[in-house]
């Protein structure tokens, strides 16, 4: 998608989008029902986040927010039960705060909202989330906040 305001001036975005045939999808039972909600109340520390900074990521009830290492942003996600150990899920537009940051802080948020952004699936072992992106994988440790 690509915006252009009255000035002139632009703005793009793009998300890919993942069909899944129906007949690839769980049945959705009560058991299913509960492990498509493993994700609500918990908090996450990215695991390789820049020298001095903390990338954070909290789920609530079909709401996601945290520290992207100097700005804090919030979006609405969904997920599915699919066949195999993962789970798909699908990030809303996200909304961030606009601190200014060091030039590396402000690429490492960039890379990381981009990359949730276009989060596709996840897996929870133990207590490590791995969210699988359109540019690679996120990989958090469970917080005790």
């Amino acid at each position: 998608m690509t915006i252009t305001a009255e000035d002139g001036e632009t703005a793009s975005s793009s998300k890919i989008v993942e069909v899944i045939p129906l007949e690839d999808l769980a049945t959705r039972t009560a058991e299913d029902e509960n492990s498509v909600s493993e994700l609500e109340d918990t908090s996450w520390l990215m695991d390789k986040a820049m020298r001095g900074t903390t990338i954070t990521l909290e789920f609530e009830e079909a709401a996601l927010s945290g520290s992207s290492g100097c700005n804090s942003y919030s979006a609405n996600y969904s997920t599915l039960a699919i066949e195999g150990s993962s789970t798909s899920i699908s990030v809303n537009a996200m909304i961030a705060t606009k601190k200014s940051c060091t030039q590396e802080i402000m690429a490492q948020e960039q890379g990381y909202l981009d990359s949730l952004g276009s989060a596709d699936s996840y897996t929870i072992e133990s207590q490590t989330l791995t969210l699988e992106t359109g540019h690679g994988t996120l990989t958090f440790s469970e917080s005790n906040q």
